[in-house]
Order: C-alpha cells, then structure tokens, then sequence
C-alpha cells in the first residue's frame, strides 16, 4: 500500500437522501482519528437534491472526500459494490446515506482493534435505531438485537439474529475477493450486507462492541420498509434459499430451516389460495421438509 493512501475509507452509498445526507457526511468529518481517512460517495443519480448536498460537501473538502457521480442508476447492490471497489484504505468503513454516526471515536475504536487483533476481518458496534413517523430513538423492539458482550461472533449467529447494524462495520478491505463482488449482485439476495458478513467470516473473525456509535434511521423511504408480506415473504424466501446454496451445510441450522418452513408455508397457501396448485403443494412439501412445526401448528389452528 503506498505511504499516502488513507487507513480508512468510509464508503457511503446514496439514493434519494436529501434531508438525511449531511448528518451522514458530518457524522464522519467528526472523527477524532490518528490516521488518515477518505471518504467515498457512490451517487446513485437521485431524483431529489442528494446530488447538489454531495457536491457542495465534496467541494469544501476535495482531500478527504471523493463523489463518484453515476451517469445511470445503478440500483443498490451494484452501487454498494461499485463504492466499495472504489475505496483505497487499508480498511473500509460503512454508512449508507440516511444513517449516521454519533460516536467521535467511533473509527479510532475500530481500527485500534483490529490493529492489535489481526485475525479479526471486520467489526461492529451497537447502534442506537431512531423511527422518522415516531420520533423516537431506541434499540429495543426494533428487530435488531443488542451486541451483550465484547467477543467474537460466528457466521451463523449474525445470520439467526439482527446482530450488525451496517452503518457500525468496519472491515479489512483486503480480505474481500472477486467472488463477494459476484455474490454481492446475485439477483436472489435482497441485502448485500449478510452476504458481505457471511463472506468474511470464512476468512478471519468477526468482533461485536458494546459500544453505542452509529444511529440507523428507519423511515418511508428506508429499505427495511417492505409492506407487502407476500411480496416480501417471496423474496426473502428466495434470498435465505440462496444463502444455504452459497453457504452450505453450515447455516442450514434448525433455526434458519424453520424460518425457510415459515416462508415456504405463508407462500404455499398464498398460492393455494390463487389457485396455483401446482406451485403451491410444490411449496407445501418444501416447507415440511424443512420443518414440520410450521405446518402442524397451521393444521391445529384449523381444527
């Protein structure tokens, strides 16, 4: 690596975040770093004023911040992979544009870590999680699940349960390889991040703080908003089968068989419902070869 390439790229992907992006970006400039840093901006051509925030920003800092101004829409994953392939520090930092950071330390913290730990290929915090339509701000009830203690977590831990919050990560860049950026646009996979997460932990450890840096806001134009259980259902489904076929015999636990039970379940009788029963028994012996429970207790609510 030479001399005058930064510890730390930050890696912001954005679309459509115009009165989110600055609280991003400042959250970053705030850091009380030893070392230096870049920030990288992927600008997923918004329809709003994202672009016009990005570029001011970028003007006033043009050593610490570089916005890649896409000529076409790329779509999220591929403007995550894209970003991250941009990045040049020796590690790489993550925060999409609507989330932001709280913690000045928050990077020192990390890199120190991993500096002292050199088995350890990526790391997170916890993170407080802040309701637009509410007004609230708390970690509690939200799905995503608390980091209890200092330690290193596995692979299937962080897939059973909403452990990293991705606006937290930090991770070695140099432990990511042509496949993750394959994977990364499986059009199967809703979210990259898991894969990114599962990916790295075949290749060193992955370490959770209990430290609380980063805040994830949940809003009408947020990701995780998916109101339509059906559709949702569907395209989860498929994206937890694609992670057993990727992963292998290591995450097909009974807690994620019975998760793909669930789903195969709601899908079956969604399909039955329609009709469609070809797909649907299809689907109804799907989700008893991953588990019965599902099924049996569907039966007995029906008795």
């Amino acid at each position: 690596m030479r001399e005058d390439c930064p510890v730390v790229s930050v890696c912001i992907i954005t679309y459509n975040h115009e009165h989110f992006i600055a609280d991003c970006i400042e959250g970053v400039l705030m850091q009380q770093v030893d070392f230096p840093y870049e920030i990288v901006i992927g600008e997923d051509i918004s329809t709003d004023g994202t672009r016009e925030v990005c570029k001011t920003y970028a003007a006033k800092y043009p050593g610490i911040i570089r916005l890649l101004e896409r000529d076409e829409n790329l779509g999220m994953k591929k403007n995550w992979v894209e970003t991250i392939r941009a990045c040049q520090g020796r590690y790489v930092a993550l925060c999409e544009g609507d989330d932001y950071w709280i913690d000045p330390n928050k990077l020192q913290k990390q890199v120190d870590l991993m500096e002292q730990h050199k088995d350890y290929v990526l790391s997170f915090t916890n993170t407080d999680v802040t309701i637009e339509v509410e007004e609230t701000a708390s970690n509690a009830g939200r799905g995503l699940e608390k980091v209890q203690e200092n330690r290193v977590y596995t692979g299937v831990e962080i897939l059973e349960k909403w452990l990293i919050p991705t606006p937290s990560v930090l991770f070695r860049r140099n432990a990511l390889t042509k496949p993750y950026f394959e994977l990364a646009v499986n059009e199967y996979f809703i979210y990259a991040d898991i894969v990114l997460y599962l990916f790295l932990s075949d290749r060193g450890y992955l370490y959770g703080m209990t430290d609380t840096t980063v805040m994830y806001r949940r809003h009408e134009g947020g990701v995780m908003n998916i109101n339509r259980v059906i559709q949702f259902d569907r395209r989860y489904y498929s994206h937890l089968s694609e992670i057993v076929k990727q992963f292998g015999a290591k995450v097909k636990t009974p807690k994620i068989k019975r998760a793909l039970s669930r789903l195969a379940l709601s899908l079956a009788l969604n399909n039955l419902s329609e009709k469609k029963y070809f797909v649907g028994i299809k689907l109804l012996f799907a989700s008893i070869g991953y588990n019965k429970g599902p099924f049996l207790k569907y039966l007995k609510s029906k008795v």
